[in-house]
């Protein structure tokens, strides 16, 4: 017999959910486009009704589109937006991760030869391991 396949009874036109796109697979233009959406998130909105920074939302974009922008090797971008994504988490009350963060905004200026930016970084990472007690740790990110 045939099968329900071969009848020609195939459903035509179902909708599929769109297939989420994971970082291997994103240009530095998406990135561009989530920390714009990250940046529209910390201001007010009537329209969203959101009268404060929506940091919870912000920060995963931020982190996102940093990584994306190391993978290009656009170090200056990925530099801005990890220094925002550490902004949030220190915001949300995480300074462990907003040191991490900090840290790798540090490594991006130092790859992209702003030494001078590398350090005032890995100060402001210190600072912060330093005023959560993590002062061991800070002296390492200090000697980078």
């Amino acid at each position: 017999g045939t099968s329900w396949a071969d009848t020609g009874h195939q459903k035509r036109g179902v909708a599929r959910a769109p297939v989420r796109q994971t970082q291997a697979n994103m240009s530095q233009e998406d990135a561009r486009k989530m920390v714009k959406k990250a940046t529209k998130l910390l201001q007010p909105s009537m329209l969203a009704l959101r009268m404060k920074p929506d940091w919870d939302a912000a920060a995963p974009l931020f982190e996102e589109a940093a990584r994306i922008f190391l993978r290009y090797r656009a170090f200056k971008d990925a530099q801005y937006s990890f220094e925002r994504a550490s902004e949030g988490q220190q915001r949300l009350g995480s300074e462990l991760h907003a040191v991490k963060h900090l840290e790798s905004a540090a490594e991006c200026a130092s790859k992209d030869k702003r030494h001078e930016d590398a350090c005032n970084l890995y100060k402001a990472a210190y600072e912060t391991f330093a005023s959560i007690g993590k002062v061991a740790m800070g002296a390492a990110a200090l000697s980078r």
